[in-house]
């Protein structure tokens, strides 16, 4: 991360956590891209044999322990190029404002992720729009694979965690 270059070299005194919200305030405040915080701060605070669980809302996080034992964690770069300002992402951004703003008819909650899949299935019909149903669906049942992936962890199953 270039900020953290730059921190060390001119002594800037920020912490990571720090360094990770600058890099957040880069892209919604000078590139237009509405992204939260996950990315940049795995980049700063990114720890060797350990995942980072986050909550991206208070940036209160916990270190698990990520022994693979045998197994192999392949990383690929497809050489792809990932241009999140010119993609969709604003819009599924949007769309999944508007499915929490529609739930939050009903339910007392800040954020797609405070959603159970139960409390989502009696709910959804509150939501008018098929592809907006769908990426509140995704948002909400990628949280509930992140605590499954962080109970397997815990428990030292990397056969659950990867499956």
């Amino acid at each position: 991360m270039t900020a953290h270059a730059l921190n060390e070299l001119f002594n800037g005194g920020m912490s990571k956590v720090e360094l990770a919200l600058l890099g957040k305030r880069v892209e919604n405040d000078f590139m237009g891209l509405n992204s939260g915080i996950m990315d940049q701060f795995a980049v700063a605070m990114g720890k060797e044999a350990n995942a980072v669980l986050l909550n991206c809302d208070t940036l209160d996080y916990e270190y698990l322990p990520f022994e693979i034992g045998d197994y192999v964690l392949a990383i690929i770069n497809t050489n792809k190029p990932r241009k999140l300002v010119e993609s969709k992402y604003n819009e599924r951004f949007n769309e999944c404002r508007t499915a929490l703003k529609q739930l939050q008819q009903v339910l007392s909650v800040n954020h797609l992720c405070e959603v159970s899949i139960e409390d989502f299935n009696r709910h959804r019909s509150l939501i008018n729009d098929t592809v907006v149903e769908n990426r509140a669906l995704h948002v909400i049942s990628e949280d509930q694979r992140v605590k499954d992936a962080r109970q397997a962890l815990v428990s030292g199953n990397i056969q659950r965690f990867g499956s």
